[in-house]
């Protein structure tokens, strides 16, 4: 007669209990869930290492341009058509490509999930001429949106193909300082100065230009911490298809930063310098000069919630709209964007409250999607990144194009 198992008897026919068993399951599924989480990182660093690479590339390029330029610029402008021209003639883009420095449309940021920049939309859109909006009193900046590739007669998509067939195209976004530099000043009959009262910060008329080698030693701003790349994210998407490259619904980023901005208290929302604002009064006035005293934000503090605390006398904390940029990459706690500095370095700024953009100080209340900020926590520290709405040493700002 069989002997009866013992009920202690717990063993498989292989000598293994159930207990060693499961363990030895949960052991390989750890290992195997640190194996993807290992790799997933070790694939978001080496994106991460080759961005860093290409802001440098592109920094080297930058240089390049600016020794041969007579003006000695960084770059003839933003890869920009409706604001700056065409974009195969002028832009950093531009320029990296026509001196042969690189090939910007490979050297993309490869985390960022914007595939272009807003200006493919433009490129679009073009109809042989230029947009109904611009104003007239500049004919020089109207004539450059229709030259070089720009003169073509291609179908609008297919013109779009050309531009990025030839390395016309990327999803970086550049700073307002490298882009345009400094507000244009308007010098009134009264003593007064304000900036221009036709054309807007964001377009080339309204501005001194692109950022100049001299302008940059002659600031007071340490060049290590004057921004001039960075990573975008997606902020619209493409209209129509662009063959060989990108379908319509595609996301894109924006090509530059706004420039000069304020936190306004009464529509909760970022605006942008307004055309004609009174920015010094004359020496017989009563001293208002905006942004000259203004308290730039600490780092990692969330700011008062109103413009009084760290505005200067006019009562308004001017700083730049950097919503053009964003964290896209995965390095640790946080998201962080890459952004090439004036030294050619390059650094790493985290998004400390995961709303997609890095907030230079704006005491931002109740944020929501239209404004982008999600609160006032101070992500660009002006010491690290400087956000401030000129890099331009205060004695210089009495240049001015004319009377209004």
């Amino acid at each position: 007669m069989r002997r009866p198992r013992s009920p202690r008897q717990t063993t498989s026919r292989l000598g293994i209990s159930r207990i060693e068993v499961v363990i030895f399951g949960l052991a390989i599924m750890t290992g195997f869930a640190y194996s993807v989480l290992g790799i997933h990182y070790a694939r978001e660093r080496a994106r991460n290492n080759m961005c860093m690479e290409h802001l440098r590339t592109s920094g080297v390029a930058m240089q390049t341009f600016a020794d041969s330029d007579p003006q000695h610029r960084l770059c003839s402008g933003a890869y920009d058509w409706m604001r700056d021209g065409c974009p195969s003639k002028y832009g950093w883009v531009a320029d990296m490509v026509n001196t042969g420095s690189g090939d910007p449309q490979q050297m993309h940021c490869p985390a960022s999930d914007a595939l272009g920049s807003d200006t493919l939309n433009d490129l679009l859109s073009f109809h042989g001429g230029p947009p109904a909006n611009i104003p007239t009193d500049r004919p020089d900046l109207i004539a450059r949106l229709t030259e070089d590739l720009c003169g073509s007669t291609r179908a609008h998509g297919k013109l779009a193909t050309d531009f990025l067939d030839l390395g016309y195209g990327t999803n970086y976004a550049a700073s307002w300082h490298l882009v345009r530099s400094r507000v244009l000043l308007w010098r009134k009959v009264n003593g007064d100065t304000a900036n221009d009262p036709y054309w807007d910060a964001r377009s080339l008329g309204g501005a001194y230009g692109p950022l100049t080698v001299s302008l940059i030693e002659t600031s007071p701003i340490p060049y290590s911490t004057i921004p001039l790349l960075g990573c975008s994210g997606s902020r619209t998407t493409l209209t129509g298809d662009v063959p060989g490259y990108l379908n319509a619904g595609a996301p894109l980023g924006q090509s530059f930063n706004n420039g000069p901005s304020y936190w306004n208290d009464a529509t909760n929302e970022i605006t942008l310098i307004p055309k004609g604002q009174l920015l010094t009064e004359s020496p017989t006035g009563t001293g208002i000069c905006a942004w000259c005293d203004d308290v730039l934000p600490t780092f990692g503090a969330a700011v008062p919630q109103s413009n009084i605390a760290n505005g200067g006398s006019d009562g308004l904390l001017w700083l730049q709209d950097t919503r053009a940029w964003s964290g896209v990459h995965w390095v640790g706690k946080n998201f962080t964007c890459n952004i090439l500095m004036a030294d050619g370095s390059v650094k790493s700024i985290a998004d400390l409250n995961d709303d997609g953009y890095l907030n230079p100080g704006f005491p931002v209340i109740g944020g929501d999607e239209s404004v982008g900020y999600r609160d006032s926590l101070v992500e660009l520290f002006s010491f690290e990144i400087y956000c401030g709405a000129s890099i331009e040493a205060e004695q210089n700002w009495w240049s001015h194009r004319g009377f209004e």
